[in-house]
C-alpha cells in the first residue's frame, strides 16, 4: 500500500506473501507522507517452512497510524515501524493496542521494532510519542526472542498493560526455552 490517504484494513486474512526484502503488508507513504492508516483486527501468518519473509507488517512515512486487534504470527519480525531508510519524514500518532504477536521467525529477535530505518540527524527521533497498550507476544517455538519491543530513534513511547515472553534465558551460562 503506497502513498494513500486514510486507509483502513478492516477484518483481512493474510498469509503466504512477503520475501527477505518486503514484508506480508508494506504501509509506505512515499514519496508523500501518508495521513493515516489504520488497521482493524487483520490476521497474518507465516508461508511456512522456508520462509525468508522479512516482516509480518511494515509502516513507513506515515502519521496517524493506528494499529487494533487481530494476530500476526509466523513471519520474521512481527511489526516494523519506520523500518526503511528515512531522513525526513517523521512519524508521529502511532497506537498498537490489542493485538496478539507470536512466533517471530528468520532470525527476528523482537516482536516490535521502530525507528531503526531513521537517518535523520541525532537527537531528532523518527518515530514521536508511540502508544503500545495490551499487547501480547509468545515466542511459539521461535528461539530467538530476547528482546520484545526493541526502540531507536524513537522519543516519549508509552508501553503499558502488555504481556510477552521471550524464548531465550541466560542464566549460569546456559539458556532454555521458556
Amino acid at each position: 500500500i503506497y502513498n494513500c490517504l486514510m486507509t483502513v484494513m478492516d477484518q483481512c486474512l493474510i498469509g503466504g506473501t512477503g520475501n527477505a526484502t518486503y514484508g506480508q503488508i508494506e504501509v509506505d507513504g512515499a514519496p508523500e507522507i501518508s495521513t493515516t492508516f489504520n488497521w482493524n483486527q487483520n490476521y497474518i501468518s507465516g508461508s511456512g517452512y522456508g520462509s525468508t519473509t522479512v516482516a509480518g507488517l511494515r509502516v513507513d512515512r506515515c502519521t496517524n497510524v493506528n494499529i487494533i486487534g487481530g494476530a500476526i504470527e509466523s513471519t520474521g519480525t512481527p511489526i516494523q515501524i519506520q523500518s526503511k531508510s528515512e531522513g525526513g519524514s517523521y512519524m508521529i500518532g502511532v497506537l498498537i493496542d490489542g493485538i496478539d504477536l507470536e512466533n517471530p521467525n528468520n532470525g527476528a529477535i523482537s516482536y516490535i521494532e521502530m525507528g531503526y530505518g531513521w537517518t535523520g540527524g541525532a537527537g531528532d527521533p523518527g518515530v514521536r510519542s508511540p502508544r503500545i497498550l495490551n499487547c501480547t507476544g509468545f515466542p511459539s517455538g521461535s528461539w530467538t526472542v530476547c528482546k520484545p519491543i526493541r526502540l531507536a530513534n524513537t522519543a516519549g513511547a508509552f508501553i503499558d498493560g502488555c504481556y510477552m515472553g521471550t524464548s531465550i534465558y541466560l542464566r549460569g551460562g546456559g539458556s532454555t526455552v521458556n
